[in-house]
């Protein structure tokens, strides 16, 4: 177990490949989610036919029942491992790769994976929480909302980022109530300012 072996392809069906490793009398046995970290795993299943080499790491060996599970993507660098010194509440930069009327799909700098943000966690200000706001390409800023690296889940939001920043303003300037002309008063407008000037 933990061995890397090359086998060949012999056989698939609608969920996983059985592998050839030499070597060893039984053919191993692949599943789809064991292809990739960052694609569906039956679409990826798709990619591979009979007779492909492929390179795979050795995950369990049951003696008794003559079974043997090989995965693919346990041979290249997890990507969620970009997430391994980050926090929660932590601001990072993302890059927008689609929008739809539920959210925006977003990759974080220097990430491989995509996120999506709900438009729920888009903005404090219910009007301001458009995705149509961001085309794909630009970049924002948003904050980890939620973090589970063992159930592999990362939750991001503006929104988030928006309070946390608000706050530190209260912090600072005083509170609202305070009758100074705040800051963040405008805060909103601020961002999409700040945005704005990204373009």
């Amino acid at each position: 177990v933990g061995t890397i072996v090359e086998g060949e392809v012999v056989n698939k069906n609608e969920y996983s490949l059985f592998v050839k490793v030499e070597d060893l009398d039984v053919d191993a046995f692949l599943h789809c989610n064991d292809l990739t970290y960052l694609n569906n795993g039956e679409e990826e299943l798709e990619k591979y036919k009979k007779g492909d080499k492929i390179k795979v790491k050795v995950l369990e060996i049951k003696a008794s029942e003559q079974k043997i599970r090989v995965g693919l993507r346990q041979t290249q660098a997890d990507p969620f491992d970009w997430f391994n010194d980050k926090s929660k509440n932590q601001t990072i930069t993302v890059k927008v790769i689609s929008t739809d009327n539920k959210g925006l799909t977003v990759r974080p700098e220097g990430c491989e994976m995509d996120f999506q943000i709900k438009k729920s966690a888009i903005a404090i200000n219910a009007a301001d929480a458009r995705p149509s706001r961001w085309t794909g390409g630009e970049k924002l800023d948003c904050a980890i909302a939620d973090m589970d690296l063992d159930k592999r889940k990362v939750t991001l939001s503006i929104k988030l980022l928006e309070e946390i920043e608000k706050k530190e303003a209260l912090d600072k300037y005083g509170s609202e109530g305070s009758g100074k002309n705040l800051p963040f008063s405008s805060l909103s407008e601020d961002l999409k300012k700040k945005e704005e000037d990204k373009e």
